[in-house]
């Protein structure tokens, strides 16, 4: 029998004993960690099917315009107005003039805007890209100098109708020893342009003057305004806010406030959301990544592997639309007939549009000399390769698809 002292004793032994585990548990446990984020891997098909059509997804924002004018001289879509308007570079089929034009894609009737002058003494002037904004309209060229060895680039700026100077074409700034083909990433801000450069972001005021170096920004490159990437992450110039993608060996394009697409080490188009929640790396037939529009619609190339289900319907060009997982084609590998430049072979890309080309023909002789150049050549070519018509190649019609119909 234990006396009343060893039980006073032992009820003591315990609540010590109980205390001392308390204590180590404590201890042991540390401070609670932050838990992870969930990453749902977005859906995409794994193997290439023949996907809708975009006329079948997006059919209010897919129209047909024209790719001669009534002349026969050329046009160039540049940039995405509003939901029915673009803007489009006319290039005369007999002097080789450039002029700016507003297009209705509603009755495709054209508004001419201003002319875009040449420079003098230099020559193959090209239009690469434009930005629009309320105000103004931004296009950056290249041109060769003397004896083409080296090309310079050029920022021209017209503001656009309402204001005084509507219409006038100035030279903002220029650029030397540019690559021919290749416009740098470039946005309309309140009061200046800013472009990437080989160090940095530059920027110059829109009532003219000298162009500077943006301050804080060495070796970022322009993505979506105002943000800017160095290597697997991206930072808003402005606030400072940044986010970082190690996934992502390097940030490619379209970088913004919601999404980031690179390439991993596997060569394979990554997407990630800025949050980190949202994950995909798409399969190896996606081969690049053309463009992020609205930091929704990413457009992307296509190569049909080997015996894939989608047979002659397989695409070469797709559109994604990453809130809702839909995937859209665009051109296919064989649904039309080849055509020379943009919107033929390749995908033609505006800013906030894209276009290919429609399998309409010429239906009338060419009327200026730049088309029947192009014809043939074109023709030259078909017989070399296709032994097609005359009329190959050169397209009378692109499809147009107009991101800005269909809404945020």
């Amino acid at each position: 029998m234990k006396h009343r002292g060893d039980l006073a004793f032992a009820a003591f032994f315990l609540l010590v004993l109980a205390a001392i585990v308390g204590v180590l548990v404590r201890v042991n446990m540390g401070p609670a960690k932050p838990k992870e984020p969930d990453i749902q891997v977005m859906p995409f098909p794994a193997e290439m099917v023949p996907f809708p059509w975009a006329g079948q997804l997006w059919p209010q924002a897919l129209v047909k315009v024209p790719v001669w004018s009534a002349e026969d001289s050329r046009y160039h879509p540049l940039a995405s107005l509003d939901r029915t308007h673009i803007l489009v570079q006319e290039i005369d089929g007999s002097t080789g003039a450039f002029s700016l034009l507003r297009l209705d894609t509603t009755t495709n009737t054209t508004t001419r805007l201003g002319e875009m002058p040449k420079t003098k003494d230099l020559t193959g002037h090209q239009i690469l890209a434009a930005r629009v904004d309320a105000r103004s309209i931004v296009w950056y060229l290249t041109a060769a100098t003397a004896g083409g060895a080296t090309h310079q680039g050029e920022f021209w700026l017209m503001p656009r109708l309402g204001t005084e100077a509507a219409g006038k074409a100035t030279l903002l700034a220029t650029i030397d020893d540019v690559p021919a083909d290749i416009a740098p990433r470039f946005a309309i801000t309140d009061e200046t342009i800013v472009w990437s450069s080989a160090n940095g972001l530059r920027r110059i005021p829109l009532s003219g003057g000298d162009d500077e170096e943006f301050p804080g920004t060495m070796g970022l490159h322009l993505q979506d305004w105002p943000w800017a990437s160095r290597d697997a992450g991206v930072v808003n110039v402005l606030t400072g806010e940044a986010h970082l993608f190690p996934k992502l060996t390097q940030v490619t394009l379209g970088c913004g406030p919601r999404w980031c697409v690179g390439k991993d080490h596997g060569s394979r188009v990554v997407v990630q959301s800025t949050d980190g929640k949202r994950y995909a790396r798409l399969p190896a037939w996606v081969t690049a990544p053309l463009g992020l529009v609205s930091q929704r619609y990413l457009l992307l190339r296509t190569t049909p592997p080997a015996n894939n289900p989608a047979g002659s319907r397989a695409p070469s060009s797709i559109a994604y639309d990453l809130d809702t997982g839909q995937v859209g084609t665009l051109m296919t590998k064989w649904g039309n007939a080849p055509v020379l430049g943009d919107g033929g072979v390749n995908l033609g890309l505006g800013d906030g549009l894209a276009y290919w080309a429609s399998p309409d023909r010429a239906t009338h002789p060419p009327k200026s000399d730049a088309k029947r150049q192009l014809v043939d050549s074109a023709a030259a070519f078909a017989m070399a390769h296709q032994g097609a018509d005359a009329f190959f190649g050169v397209p009378e019609k692109f499809w147009l698809l107009n991101f800005a119909a269909l809404g945020s």
